[in-house]
């Protein structure tokens, strides 16, 4: 899977996740899967390996707790209101 910008939460928050981190934003969006207990340790790209990966998919299909945290995550990302907060911030800044 590509961890980048084009992660969508409806493609990937409710689901644990597995992804090689190479570059640019990769690894922003591997630690807000991993950092909140929805997927296992990312797998750095110059670390991957056929085992590392297969260990990656093993502790993601064999945790329980991924899949919990992982759908507990998708359902605060459905009740937030992003636009609306980012509009009101916007709207406090202008307003200074």
């Amino acid at each position: 899977m590509h961890l980048g910008v084009a992660l969508r939460p409806r493609d990937a928050w409710g689901r644990p996740q597995v992804g090689p981190v190479r570059g640019a934003d990769q690894p922003f969006w591997a630690s807000r899967l991993y950092g909140p207990g929805g997927a296992p340790r990312p797998v750095p790209f110059g670390q991957l390996t056929a085992e590392a990966l297969g260990d990656a998919i093993t502790a993601c299909l064999s945790e329980p707790s991924h899949r919990r945290r992982a759908v507990e995550l998708a359902r605060g990302i459905a009740a937030e209101d992003g636009t609306a907060s980012l509009l009101a911030r916007i709207g406090s800044e202008s307003n200074q």
